[in-house]
């Protein structure tokens, strides 16, 4: 509940562009397909951690420790808060589900990881949903 209350924007969707900069995080598009909370919007820009790492002479596309890198394909439910600038971030710790198979997959730090871990995306949604009215 907390979660949902501290979140300015929530969205379920699918990503659909990627652009890993240099330790400013990675910018992500996601289609939206529904929005659980505040105004509706088709597509959304949102920053998630990780990104470019300089490895000797070259670079890798680097994970925060318990959150993968959503890439192009990936859906998933997002918690987002509002950056000054107008930017999208997403919430730290809790507002991270992937969707995989239909089922919901928080990030590993989540506390709620084992409460909402491998529920339906969907009663999830629906239930984020109620809690944001």
């Amino acid at each position: 509940q907390a979660a949902v209350e501290h979140a300015d924007l929530i969205v379920e969707g699918t990503v659909t562009g990627f652009v890993p900069t240099a330790f400013a995080g990675t910018k992500l598009t996601l289609s939206v397909d529904r929005t659980l909370k505040g105004g509706a919007t088709s597509t959304v820009t949102v920053t998630q951690a990780g990104g470019l790492r300089p490895v000797g002479s070259g670079m890798i596309i680097a994970e925060e420790p318990g959150e993968s890198l959503l890439i192009p394909g990936d859906e998933a439910i997002l918690m987002l808060q509002k950056q000054a600038d107008g930017s999208y971030d997403i919430q730290s710790i809790s507002g991270y589900y992937q969707v995989v198979n239909g089922l919901i997959r928080p990030d590993d730090f989540n506390p709620w990881r084992g409460s909402v871990g491998g529920s339906a995306a969907s009663s999830f949604a629906d239930q984020v949903s109620a809690a944001a009215q």
